[in-house]
């Protein structure tokens, strides 16, 4: 029943890629108060080197990745539904058979 119900959300669903978009939104716009934070906080007191570095690199990129991964999968969502709705073949109006 598990397997039947992943199939079903990931095959016939684009529910994953709008999550993934909405996480790495979420992600971006909280590692940008976050690099506030952790600018102001290396400003006004003694931190370890190259911390500051490291967590905004590593927020910043994440929350970008997470990004584009939900951009890229809302368009193969898309291309995906586009191609699901074509007929599998073409009949002509006029054809010429002698049958």
């Amino acid at each position: 029943m598990l397997r039947a119900f992943y199939d079903a959300f990931i095959g016939y669903s684009d529910a994953p890629a709008r999550m993934m978009m909405k996480l790495g939104l979420l992600c971006s716009s909280l590692s940008t108060f976050f690099i506030i934070y952790a600018l102001i906080v290396w400003l006004t007191k003694e931190t370890a080197p190259g911390w500051i570095s490291i967590v905004i690199l590593m927020n910043g990129f994440f929350g970008l990745s997470f990004l584009m991964f939900g951009v890229i999968g809302e368009y193969l969502a898309r291309i995906y539904r586009e191609v699901a709705n074509r007929p599998l073949y073409f009949i002509s109006d006029a054809t010429d058979s002698k049958l």
